[in-house]
């Protein structure tokens, strides 16, 4: 564990579960990572909870310099140039007391996912009792991108919540899908329809 200073702030840096040197990361690779997420996290909780653009959020971080798009409440990260399979990995650090909000939140994604042919797997995940994350995975770059414009992506258009829950800018990173066994889920098999 490494300690530095941010400003006026000490940030503590725990693990970076990215094992690669770029943002694509094979789906049994992050299942596994998942486990050892631990966000960076602020001393100062009475700061302004939303971090400038410049800020760095909790979560993975690419060793290359990835597009950052801003948005209010928000921010995206990564490529979406290559061919094949997709994934959104989906920080989000709730502010204390406010993690009940965040489940809601999420259960309210995954009623619009519900909804979209292209979205799946989808996985809502729970770290502690403020960290969140979301891994939704797609077949290619254009139902990615048909998410972020459905009923489940538009979610994250809700500024004025996520800035009340949130302690950061949910963070968005794009990933190529590398690797994936797709025939079980949770013990049982999964079949074709």
């Amino acid at each position: 564990m490494k300690t530095r200073k941010a400003g006026d702030q000490t940030r503590v840096a725990r693990r970076d579960f990215i094992h690669t040197t770029g943002a694509a990361i094979g789906v049994s690779s992050l299942m596994a990572a998942l486990a050892h997420a631990s966000p960076i996290t602020k001393t100062s909780p009475e700061k302004d909870s939303l971090m400038g653009a410049n800020e760095r959020s909790p979560g993975p971080h690419s060793a290359q310099k990835a597009p950052m798009d801003v948005h209010p409440g928000w921010v995206r990260s990564g490529y979406d140039d290559t061919a094949g399979p997709k994934a959104y990995y989906i920080n989000l650090e709730a502010k204390p007391g406010k993690g009940d909000l965040v489940e809601q939140f999420l259960s309210d994604i995954l009623a619009g996912v519900e909804q979209e042919p292209g979205t799946g797997p989808w996985f809502g995940c729970r770290f502690s009792e403020t960290t969140f994350g979301i891994f939704e995975a797609f077949p290619d770059t254009a139902a990615r991108n048909a998410h972020g414009v459905g009923p489940g992506g538009r979610n994250f258009l809700r500024s004025a919540e996520l800035a009340d829950m949130l302690a950061y800018p949910a963070h968005l990173y794009r990933l190529d899908v590398m690797f994936g066994k797709y025939n079980v889920m949770f013990g049982k098999k999964v079949v074709s329809g």
